[in-house]
């Protein structure tokens, strides 16, 4: 009789050994920026083959024993696996394993007038929005290899003509990062170029007529302003002015272009 309890007893536990599973797992990384690509590994125990039941807490699910998974969307996620050998199973819940942190959005405006003349300074204010951390860097590139500025407000100034892109790379307390480029943002020019002559810059009598011909070069859109010397002006491109007295007279012509760039020339003497 107290064999076959021996034996009895020695058959369960042989059993029970054999047929036990714990359940274990860990992560990396644990938490991140959105896109999150997880490396889950196994490190459960037990005999026999097993078998792996994941839950992700984002709806997704694999039965690999080493599963990758990218988490898209920003939050704080649950974790199951269940292993079992058919004769056992154990579930290991892990509750707020991985965080998944928002990125910031970055985005900023220049203070108008973006166009104009070198040196031409211009003014960026950052408006970006922070995802789940504090934006703690900034990084200013203004198109043309200048260094980077950090500072979140800041401004610049353009010596040389062209159109400049302009971005802004913005950094959280979690290390995600976002960045936004504005094409061709600042437009830096070259003043109008002024020529002008007349036809007839000496006369004996009064009243006279002079008429001026105007060679301006520069961009598409350029405004006028003749001054005569005698008192009067006119906006026109290619003037006629009669003069009614005597004298010398000094003329003179301001040209602005449609980024506010001006030149002023004077240079003929009426008498």
């Amino acid at each position: 009789m107290k064999f076959l309890f021996t034996l009895i007893f020695a058959i369960c536990c042989f059993t029970y050994s054999f047929g036990q599973v714990n359940a274990n797992f860990d992560a990396s990384p644990k938490q991140g920026c959105v896109p999150l690509v997880v490396n889950f590994t196994d490190s459960s125990s037990g005999t026999g083959s097993l078998t792996y039941l994941w839950d992700f807490g984002n709806g997704n699910t694999a039965t690999i024993q080493t599963p990758s998974v990218n988490y898209v969307n920003p939050g704080v996620y649950t974790v199951t696996l269940i292993v079992s050998n058919g004769t056992s199973t154990d579930t290991e819940i892990k509750t707020g394993f991985i965080t998944v942190y928002a990125l910031p959005d970055a985005n900023f405006a220049g203070v108008a007038p973006l166009s104009g003349c070198p040196p031409f300074n211009v003014m960026f204010n950052d408006s970006s929005i922070q995802g789940d951390g504090n934006i703690s860097q900034w990084q200013w590139d203004f198109g043309d290899a200048s260094p980077y500025s950090v500072s979140q407000n800041t401004s610049h100034t353009y010596s040389l003509i062209g159109n400049y892109t302009v971005s802004l790379q913005v950094t959280d307390e979690h290390g995600c990062k976002d960045d936004t480029t504005f094409q061709s943002y600042v437009n830096v020019a070259n003043p109008p170029v002024i020529q002008f002559a007349a036809d007839n810059t000496t006369f004996c009598s009064v009243p006279s007529s002079v008429n001026f011909t105007n060679n301006t070069t520069g961009t598409e859109t350029i405004t006028y302003l003749w001054s005569f010397g005698d008192g009067s002006d006119t906006t026109d491109a290619n003037p006629t002015h009669t003069y009614t007295s005597p004298g010398t007279y000094d003329v003179s012509l301001t040209a602005t272009d449609q980024y506010g760039c001006q030149s002023t020339l004077d240079s003929i003497n009426c008498i």
